[in-house]
């Protein structure tokens, strides 16, 4: 007997929760959170950055970004130090810990792509890629379309006399 498919819509979405509970289960190795891990790469890519900055290059309100702040100093992933030019706000360094961390960070998507293709053969891999890149496409060119319009357009084709039937 036949085992039943699930369509591939159902299959992309199971391949991505999979894969973000994976991303978070690495997270969870530093104690880190999704909004925690984004703060500690922006600040080992811009040491010195103010804290004063983070709500707006975050999204997020001020009292989060604090509270994002606390959480890493006592992870000791970063430190905080007056500014030098503005005693009112503070500035923000990554530890070589967090540097650590977002050396092992910036590895991700590779380690991802080996998870996701592992059985794969070099041309399996490369057909996957492909397969996947067009169906983006589409789903790009969907989002791109004025809400409301109907997808794909090809729904009610016409006869070859132009008739729609």
């Amino acid at each position: 007997m036949k085992t039943p498919s699930i369509s591939p819509a159902k299959t992309l979405m199971l391949v991505a929760r999979q894969l973000q509970t994976l991303k978070n289960r690495n997270l969870e190795f530093y104690g880190l959170g999704p909004t925690q891990r984004q703060l500690l790469l922006l600040i080992a890519r811009n040491p010195g950055l103010s804290q004063s900055q983070l709500p707006h290059l975050l999204k997020i309100d001020k009292s989060s970004a604090c509270t994002l702040v606390r959480k890493l100093q006592q992870l000791d992933l970063i430190t905080k130090r007056p500014s030098l030019t503005d005693h009112r706000t503070n500035v923000l360094y990554p530890t070589n810990m967090a540097k650590v961390c977002a050396k092992t960070f910036a590895e991700e998507p590779a380690y991802l792509d080996t998870v996701v293709t592992y059985d794969f053969s070099p041309a399996e891999t490369e057909q996957f890629d492909k397969l996947m890149r067009r169906t983006s496409a589409v789903i790009q060119h969907v989002l791109d379309l004025p809400p409301g319009t109907e997808f794909p357009p090809f729904f009610v084709r016409p006869l070859p006399s132009g008739r729609i039937p």
